[in-house]
């Protein structure tokens, strides 16, 4: 004799916690290695890519010493008077040029500094000379 039992159908149920977790640490590591930092060009010229200044330019030379002063035309000036000192000497009408001179110990964010600082005042013809003994 053969006893037939109904079967019983097994309802499984999906369980959503594993899913958000996998969602979460996915969330996560894209998150981690994602780079919030807006990048910029910055036009730069190397010295001797252009002729020199003509006439109607106004030219002016910075000079990144190595213990991280500047210097303006010779003149010893702070980087945070730089931006205007250069306001106050650009006459109008006049394109300027600046030439950037640094020793080799100068970081690079102490030259992105001068160049935000030159760019500032409103220049746009920035051109990376030699660097200092």
């Amino acid at each position: 004799m053969r006893f037939e039992l109904p079967s019983v159908r097994k309802n499984r149920l999906v369980s959503m916690t594993p899913l958000i977790d996998v969602v979460f640490i996915l969330l996560l590591f894209f998150m981690l290695v994602s780079n919030f930092q807006q990048w910029r060009a910055m036009p730069l010229q190397l010295s001797g890519q252009n002729n020199g200044p003509t006439e109607r330019e106004q030219s002016f030379s910075v000079v990144i010493r190595q213990d991280g002063g500047l210097e303006l035309n010779n003149i010893p000036i702070a980087l945070e008077t730089l931006t205007a000192t250069l306001k106050r000497q650009i006459a109008d009408g006049i394109d300027p040029n600046v030439l950037i001179a640094a020793s080799e110990s100068t970081g690079l964010q102490t030259l992105v500094h001068v160049i935000d600082s030159i760019s500032a005042a409103g220049i746009d013809q920035i051109t990376l000379g030699g660097t200092l003994p």
